[in-house]
């Protein structure tokens, strides 16, 4: 056959170049489809890129937000006045100061990592008491944080306990006082009657020996009225009646009244009435009380110095006061007792207890002052009265 200068493909070269040609489109079509998801996935990763990008931002300020929630709680607990005590067992996780300073006596070496002190793990759940050294006291209480931890709170609870006490006694006194009152006013009339009596024996004409029974009996029945108006004045709130009173006479009646006590402990007494014709606003029985309770403090403070002497001088103190002075010749009063010389109780030579704080009272209710101490120059103690020379201030209640 004649050659026409064309070529005719061999057999098959039509159908591989279909194939081929198909292949590229395929090849295409998955290089499309995978540059498609190469896209996606660059957009998912820079999506979760972000997204973690913001929950690392969350979580930096999660992370600040802890650390100063961290340091405020640190803060406020290292500024509590009770001690705080984070404890697993027998280990102290977390102590703040104020536990470290109350537990100090008992667990000097208190912190995170040390050992929780015995007497304090054997305390109860309910809050209980540690007695320490030197009448002070810890209140303990403890309470669960769950996976085996606990919280223990620490409190000074010496002020309380000493509070409690100070109540109680208070209690106390208050139960003593209504008894004393109570047997005081079944005392008095069965002494009043002897009283009477015994008077009345001494204006017989028994002489001798038995005279100076009487005066004895006399004299002990006194000490007996003046301790029972002293209970009776103390708790009562009965009021003065202020009256003029001349204040001469009404010293050398009370020295005279007093004498014989005197004499029976071994004393004298002298007197200095001061100028006559003075009045005092006073009530006398009130008054003739005061120093009554001064002069037998003085006598039994000079019981072992029989030669002892009582002084007893008034003198116009600025116009318008009167001083009284009472001085005796005995030891004078402790330096350490100062401070409570008129606390009731208070005997610097035995007795109730109740005479210089009854004066003081009386005193007070004459709206005067009274002042105790011990002599400068000498021994023995020095109590000074001052009160108003009639007309009294009209400040005062009950003057007449």
């Amino acid at each position: 056959m004649p050659s026409t200068g064309q070529q005719t493909p061999p057999p098959g070269a039509a159908a591989g170049a279909a194939a081929l040609a198909a292949a590229f489109r395929d090849f295409n079509l998955a290089a499309g489809v995978l540059q498609q998801s190469y896209g996606h996935l660059q957009a998912e990763v820079a999506r979760l890129r972000r997204e973690l990008q913001g929950k690392n931002r969350d979580l930096a300020r999660r992370a600040e937000e802890n650390q100063r929630l961290s340091a405020r709680l640190e803060q406020i607990l290292s500024g509590l006045p009770c001690g705080v005590i984070v404890a697993a067992g027998k280990t102290v996780r977390a102590a703040n100061p104020a536990a470290r300073r109350l537990l100090a006596p008992v667990a000097p070496d208190l912190d995170a990592g040390s050992v929780l002190p015995p007497r304090l793990r054997t305390t109860s759940a309910a809050e209980a008491l540690l007695a320490l050294r030197g009448d002070r006291y810890l209140a303990i209480s403890a309470a669960p944080l769950g996976q085996g931890e606990e919280v223990w709170i620490v409190r000074d609870a010496t002020g309380e306990q000493r509070q409690r006490r100070e109540e109680e006694r208070e209690r106390q006194l208050r139960a003593l006082a209504e008894m004393s009152a109570v047997l005081a006013h079944e005392i008095r009339n069965p002494l009043a009657s002897l009283e009477l009596f015994a008077g009345l024996l001494a204006e017989t004409s028994v002489e001798g020996e038995a005279r100076n029974w009487i005066a004895q009996v006399q004299a002990g029945l006194r000490q007996m009225a003046a301790t029972v108006n002293n209970v009776l004045q103390l708790h009562s709130g009965a009021p003065v009646r202020l009256a003029p009173l001349p204040l001469h006479e009404f010293l050398r009646a009370t020295v005279d009244f007093l004498r014989p006590l005197a004499e029976q402990q071994g004393v004298r007494m002298e007197l200095e009435a001061g100028p006559e014709g003075v009045e005092i606003a006073a009530d006398a029985n009130r008054l003739r009380q005061v120093l009554f309770n001064l002069a037998v403090n003085a006598f039994r403070a000079m019981a072992r110095r029989p030669d002892g002497v009582l002084r007893i001088a008034a003198d116009v103190e600025g116009g318008r006061r009167v001083r009284l002075t009472l001085r005796d010749q005995g030891p004078g009063f402790a330096p350490d007792a100062l401070p409570r010389l008129f606390a009731p109780g208070f005997s610097r030579a035995g007795g109730a207890g109740l005479g210089l704080a009854v004066c003081r009272q009386i005193m007070r209710q004459h709206g005067g002052e009274m002042d105790a101490g011990n002599a400068a120059a000498a021994e023995g103690a020095v109590i000074t009265l001052r009160l108003w020379r009639w007309p009294a201030p009209q400040a005062l209640g009950g003057v007449a």
